[in-house]
């Protein structure tokens, strides 16, 4: 079954566990939306408490097949015929690459005997693409490559030479095939920074919006095993659903999850909606056993934080609830999700060179008429007999 059509599948699922008994239909279902429409972002905790998933949404018992007890935890790289990665530069050590793949060219030096070496630039690719990320980097020095993934890089670490990327990869190590070059491979402590192609750019005035919600999720140990990007600057005393759907959509993340920590301890604990979680992804072991236990659905009902602060001057029907112990509140964007078809990239006009000017030829003048000349008036003589005798 695709990726697509599981994750699908978990989202009819959890819109169906959250269905109300219509009266006109008896025992019909009617899908309730626990976060209708597009929600715009809270910029206060008042804005933020608008509803989330239902308040009361009724058990569902099934008989299931039992999962394993340990979770699979890593994401298999894609195995696919991937589209080649754009190359987009050399980037200082600081860029946010979050996910580690754990691979490295320091590992099994007894390679060349299973025709199988441990790193390459595509399976750092097939890597932070099989767990959804858009960037895949690659730095460190001959022998000790590192490849880490990541949904947001900023222009700012962007260095403006390739000249820090000076640890080419090994002949091994690269495909001219796909267009990867040895000497696009990083640096000691720089990376090489390669983007997929088949994703949307993110529009920040609307991604927060285009959420849906896919259900609660159990897992086990952290929310890390579902969601890896714990957000830090949205968790804590002041987190609402869309405080978390902001911050995921920032950095680009299709997947959003909200989880509660326990306060306080024996008969006096409680549980806090104040972790927000992203991803790019979910494995395919959490959609599996989430398919399985339907009755998950049922659990999130712990208050966000920013919602308990002011519950008490608002309605039911507007709290806002963020996961229970061991319990996620997941939330899907797809137009954030890889696209299964690579649309070419959008040509740009190139702007129109100013033409140089042509000089006008010049207009021929009226020629101006010369004025005449006068002619000068013979003197007369003073004397009339004197003429008489001229003329002869």
């Amino acid at each position: 079954m695709r990726f697509s059509n599981l994750i699908a599948s978990a989202i009819l699922l959890a819109t169906a566990v959250h269905a109300i008994p219509d009266a006109s239909v008896g025992s019909g279902l009617v899908a309730r939306d626990p976060m209708p429409g597009k929600k715009p972002v809270a910029k206060s905790p008042a804005a933020a408490a608008k509803a989330a998933p239902a308040a009361k949404a009724p058990v569902v018992v099934a008989v299931v097949a039992k999962m394993p007890t340990t979770p699979q935890l890593a994401f298999p790289a894609d195995n696919g015929d991937i589209k080649p990665w754009k190359y987009v530069g050399c980037y200082a050590g600081g860029v946010e690459l979050t996910y580690n793949t754990n691979m490295c060219s320091c590992q099994n030096h007894g390679w060349k005997g299973t025709g199988m070496p441990p790193f390459t630039v595509e399976k750092c690719i097939a890597t932070c693409k099989g767990a959804g990320f858009r960037y895949a980097g690659i730095k460190g020095e001959n022998g000790k490559k590192s490849c880490w993934c990541g949904s947001g890089v900023s222009d700012a670490d962007k260095l403006s030479s390739d000249s820090k990327c000076d640890v080419p990869c090994e002949d091994n190590q690269t495909s001219s095939t796909k267009g990867y070059k040895m000497n696009q491979c990083g640096g000691k402590t720089v990376w090489s920074i390669y983007k997929a192609p088949c994703f949307k750019e993110v529009d920040q005035e609307t991604a927060a919006g285009g959420y849906q919600y896919a259900g609660c999720f159990y897992y086990q140990g952290c929310g890390c095993t579902v969601l890896p990007e714990k957000q830090a600057s949205v968790s804590g005393d002041n987190l609402s659903v869309d405080s978390c759907l902001e911050a995921c959509a920032m950095k680009g993340y299709a997947y959003a999850g909200m989880t509660a920590t326990q306060q306080g301890t024996g008969k006096y604990a409680w549980w806090r909606g104040d972790q927000c979680w992203c991803g790019g992804r979910i494995s395919s072991w959490w959609i599996k056993r989430h398919q399985n236990y339907p009755g998950d659905n049922s659990k999130c009902q712990t208050l966000c934080s920013a919602t308990a602060k002011i519950k008490k001057s608002l309605s039911k029907d507007d709290y806002q609830f963020c996961g229970h112990g061991w319990h996620m509140s997941v939330y899907f964007n797809p137009d954030l999700a890889e696209s299964d078809t690579c649309l070419p990239e959008p040509v740009k006009p190139e702007p129109e060179k100013p033409q140089p000017e042509k000089p006008q030829p010049e207009k021929p003048q009226p020629e101006k008429p010369e004025p005449e000349k006068p002619e000068p008036e013979k003197p007369e003589p003073e004397n009339p007999d004197e003429a008489y005798y001229d003329e002869k």
